[in-house]
């Protein structure tokens, strides 16, 4: 029996896990056009652009030698001409990946005299761009079998993102055509006609028209040699001019104004490569249409090839459809676990690339609650106000990553406070029961056979039912306290999750969105200080959460140090075993969740169980308090006639019309807990057939 009832109660823990994870699928905050802004942000631009043939030519020059690692590089197969910064511009690229087989174009181009038909460039604006291909180098490697130098051919590829260059190598493995590396600068000339468009229309190019010198920076938000200047020698000081605009001073001493990365075109207007017109406005990132453009933009670029081109060649220019399916469910994989997007105000967030000056994306604005119940009534109930709050105390702390701690803390401590209040009827009866474990242990002691004897099993519970009754105690209190902090839970969990300052900045190198698992089983990331920090939360997270767990039963032992120790009854033993095992159970379920969660939530359980622990502490010095000045309960006799008042009275005192509605189950309690002290201690003569057969009698004669 007592297997089948472990049975049971891991049963229903595992139900418990299980319901805990679906409950858990709360709806993201994010809208359909913070999700194209995510979307833009993985796949971003192909086409590298620079304000100089200069910088064109070096940045050129510098990828090869670095790729190629080897200090004579040759651009012939007959290695009759070493690479140098003069002959870079001769360089061209072939469709090696492609279908096209397009070859001979040159690599570096003025938009002047190219495709992108959409730049309206000014006289003396210059602008430059890399044609996406591969363009091909030679090293020298001499073979001892041979006795030969041969040539080592080595292929880089320019003006390709590095998710376009996922999808080519997962195409490749299954054996999927791919489009024509030309193909990629063709669409991007779509898209940035389309930013154009979009960013006329909402009148933003007449705003900015003073703010910016050139059509790069225009694209970028800086110059070129800002930009540089900024690679050889980083400072937060460039770091936050760049994003944000303003007098930029290079180390040489020239100074200029630059319009800022979170200005510029392509971080605003970028997104709209991805989302459709008809659903921009749309508050659930479900709701976006997200690949009409791309497919209509696909779709025309090869009727634009045909016309100037009628080879058979331009049957593989552009994405197949095996390629487009591809394409989508990759990147729908990534945005679908996006849910940092709950935000003040529209500002920037959340941590895609370890480059700071491409980071973060533009976020919405989510501060109508009324918005926040069309993604669900837990969500506009719970979830967003534990979100809004958070990113309130945040701004209000300071955005700098202690302020998303201190906001974090702040949270914890009025979330638990207001649950307090509500659950203090359901905490102070466990109180109670605390305290009435000596007169249970005796109730116990008299029906030693209830794990066995379905009589003394009814006799029992009936004994600590009305035990309870008359000391207003409720034994199921706790599972009720569990019912009411499970949806709780989840509501502080995605609304910490949403919260889109908790995604940028870091304390001691860990950011809060990130998960503790990932962080330390990112192998790279040792011995860095974020892989440290969030160790020691982990173990001082998991630490609390025990402490916290055993807390109450090492306070309970201290405050009943001096009662007798009474006969331990096997249902008892089994109901404690089984209670501990509960706890465990979701004391470690909650250090897993901890460590596979954002370490914001381990922050939240870390202060959580201080908070647990020092609502504990108060609550016993509080009975303690009262305790002292009453009778022990461990006393010999207990005259149910006694006009002193016991312990439990004092502290549990029952008005009038309470005593007498319930003076008949008090008689019978005082009659149970007479007799348990006249109980034999003696186990071995209480276990024998004879004495269970007198008892039973006198029970009988009880009734």
């Amino acid at each position: 029996m007592k297997k089948k009832t472990n049975k049971k109660l891991l049963g229903f823990a595992g139900l418990f896990i299980v319901i805990g994870f679906l409950l858990t699928g709360c709806s993201s905050f994010c809208s359909a056009l913070d999700s194209a802004s995510y979307r833009y942000a993985y796949d971003p631009i192909n086409t590298s652009f620079f304000d100089s043939e200069e910088n064109a030519t070096n940045y050129v020059y510098n990828q090869i030698k670095e790729q190629v690692n080897n200090d004579e590089i040759f651009i012939d197969s007959s290695r009759e001409t070493v690479l140098t910064l003069e002959n870079v511009n001769t360089l061209e690229v072939s469709d090696l990946e492609g279908s096209s087989n397009f070859t001979n174009v040159k690599l570096i181009q003025d938009v002047h005299e190219s495709l992108f038909t959409s730049i309206n460039l000014d006289q003396g604006d210059e602008l430059y761009y890399l044609t996406s291909g591969t363009v091909t180098v030679y090293t020298a490697q001499f073979n001892e079998e041979t006795n030969e130098t041969l040539s080592v051919n080595h292929n880089i590829s320019f003006s390709k993102n590095d998710f376009v260059k996922s999808i080519n190598t997962s195409a490749s493995t299954n054996y999927l055509s791919l489009p024509s590396d030309f193909y990629w600068n063709y669409l991007d000339n779509k898209v940035i006609d389309e930013m154009y468009l979009k960013a006329k229309a909402d009148g933003y190019l007449a705003e900015i028209e003073e703010d910016y010198d050139t059509t790069y920076e225009l694209f970028y938000g800086y110059s070129n040699d800002a930009l540089n200047d900024y690679r050889n020698n980083p400072s937060t000081e460039k770091e936050e001019i760049l994003l944000e605009g303003g007098e930029y001073t290079l180390d040489n001493g020239n100074k200029e104004t630059v319009l800022g990365r979170n200005k510029s075109l392509f971080t605003l207007y970028g997104r709209y490569k991805y989302i459709s017109d008809d659903t921009s406005n749309a508050l659930n990132m479900a709701d976006g249409n997200y690949w009409s453009k791309i497919n209509t933009w696909n779709n025309e670029i090869l009727e634009e090839v045909k016309i100037n081109d009628t080879t058979s060649m331009v049957n593989g220019f552009n994405m197949s459809s095996d390629y487009f399916s591809l394409y989508q469910q990759n990147m729908n994989s990534r945005v679908s676990t996006i849910n940092s997007c709950i935000s003040i105000d529209e500002g920037f967030y959340g941590h895609i690339s370890d480059d700071p000056l491409n980071e973060t994306v533009q976020i919405t604005n989510k501060s109508n609650w009324g918005d926040a119940w069309s993604h669900g009534w837990l969500e506009g109930l719970l979830v967003f106000p534990i979100g809004y709050m958070t990113e309130y105390f945040s701004h209000a702390f300071g955005m700098n990553g202690v302020g998303q701690i201190l906001s974090v803390l702040l949270v914890t401590f009025i979330v638990r406070g207001l649950f307090m209040l509500l659950s203090f009827r359901s905490t102070l009866s466990q109180q109670k029961m605390q305290y009435l474990q000596p007169e249970i242990a005796k109730l116990q002691e008299k029906y030693p056979n209830s794990n066995t004897n379905e009589y003394e099993k009814q006799r029992l519970a009936q004994a600590q039912m009305n035990l309870y009754k008359r000391y207003k105690v409720h034994p199921f209190s706790s599972l009720i306290v569990l019912i009411f902090q499970f949806p709780i839970f989840i509501a502080v969990w995605n609304g910490l999750s949403g919260s889109a300052s908790l995604s940028v900045d870091a304390v001691l190198g860990l950011r809060l969105s990130d998960t503790i698992s990932n962080v330390l089983f990112t192998w790279s990331n040792w011995p860095g200080a974020e892989c440290w920090t969030a160790l020691i939360l982990f173990l001082l997270m998991s630490t609390a959460q025990i402490i916290s767990m055993q807390l109450p039963q090492w306070l309970s032992k201290r405050r009943n140090k001096d009662v007798t120790k009474m006969y331990k009854n096997p249902a008892a033993n089994s109901q404690q075993k089984q209670m501990k095992i509960v706890q465990w159970v979701m004391t470690i379920f909650i250090i897993i969740m901890g460590f596979t969660l954002p370490a914001a939530m381990g922050v939240y359980w870390l202060a959580g169980a201080l908070f647990s622990m020092i609502q504990t502490t108060i609550m016993h010095f509080i009975m303690i308090k009262h305790k002292g000045m009453l009778k022990e309960p461990n006393v010999k006799t207990h005259d149910a006639s006694d006009k002193k008042e016991s312990l439990f009275t004092k502290l549990f005192k029952k008005s009038n019309k309470d005593e007498k509605t319930e003076s008949t189950s008090n008689n019978t309690l005082n009659n149970d807990i007479i007799d348990s002290n006249e109980v034999t201690q003696n186990n071995e003569v209480r276990k024998s057939k004879k004495g269970f057969n007198r008892k039973k009698k006198k029970s009988n004669n009880h009734k």
